[in-house]
């Protein structure tokens, strides 16, 4: 349920599924979709060292939000400006480099496996090696399958979407990629705040 609910909940790289499987077809949506098998493996590592010095975590922290508001930013733009695909029209997605740093410049990730991923994780550990197995298959399961069938749901309409409506909701998206950037810049500063308070 944990992989389920982070799978199907608002964000930047769910935003990213949908406008990458709508540019580009379902195939470099999925690859957006498998993304925090990618990068949350070394997330969890590093969310565990973290621990240890959890006095400046929130320093760390707001760097990341601040990087991941740039980074955000930049898509925003690249979004709102997208034009419709041309027929036979070959261009290079960079989906899975797309999706990994924007998984990575999430502060979210890192809160959760700190805060939650990782005890569990540590607890499945303790029991067997199989429960640990099984938290992390149907953790990643929940979270990249919620995310495939969003891609396959999008992947459905695409062909109905004609260039007006494209732009327009490569535009919402982009709003959307906006909003994101805006959030991860305010906690950024909240995250310095904290951090700088004696």
């Amino acid at each position: 349920m944990l992989g389920v609910s982070g799978g199907l909940s608002p964000g930047p790289l769910t935003a990213l599924v949908l406008s990458q499987t709508l540019r580009h077809g379902l195939r470099e949506g999925l690859k957006v979709a498998c993304a925090p098998v990618l990068t949350d493996g070394p997330l969890l590592v590093l969310s565990a060292c973290a621990v240890g010095a959890l006095s400046g975590i929130d320093g760390v922290l707001g760097v990341v939000a601040f990087v991941g508001a740039g980074f955000l930013a930049m898509l925003a733009k690249e979004s709102w400006n997208a034009q419709p695909p041309s027929p036979g029209e070959q261009s290079d997605p960079r989906s899975v480099r797309t999706a990994v740093l924007t998984n990575l410049v999430n502060p979210h990730p890192y809160v959760f496996w700190v805060s939650i991923g990782g005890p569990l994780a540590y607890e499945a550990a303790t029991t067997s090696t199989s429960a640990l197995s099984g938290f992390l298959v149907g953790f990643f399961g929940g979270l990249v399958g919620s995310k495939a069938v969003l891609a396959s749901a999008m992947a459905s309409v695409r062909h109905k979407v004609d260039g007006g409506r494209y732009t327009a909701l490569m535009r919402v998206l982009s709003l959307a990629l906006g909003i994101f950037a805006i959030g991860f810049a305010i906690e950024g500063v909240h995250r310095f705040s904290v951090w700088l308070t004696p």
